[in-house]
């Protein structure tokens, strides 16, 4: 019997649902910096030391780690 070495090819990404996912984690986003441009105090900071910032950061790391689950066998 001889072992099927062929190289396992992964589903195609379905362009409709990452789309989806962008225009929730843009909207997500948005939200935040709504939520907190209330407060002067937080209005004040840097841009990138605001908290939506912050989200949009770890939406990056999201996306980095799901990236690598889909590539590794």
């Amino acid at each position: 019997m001889i072992p099927d070495l062929r190289i396992e090819k992964h589903e195609p990404l379905e362009r409709l649902q990452l789309l989806a996912l962008a225009g929730l984690m843009l909207v997500g986003a948005a939200f935040v910096c709504s939520a907190t441009m209330v407060s002067a105090f937080e209005s004040e900071k840097a841009w990138f030391a605001q908290i939506w910032f912050r989200q949009v950061i770890w939406y990056g790391l999201g996306l980095g780690v799901a990236a690598a689950v889909y590539v590794v066998d």
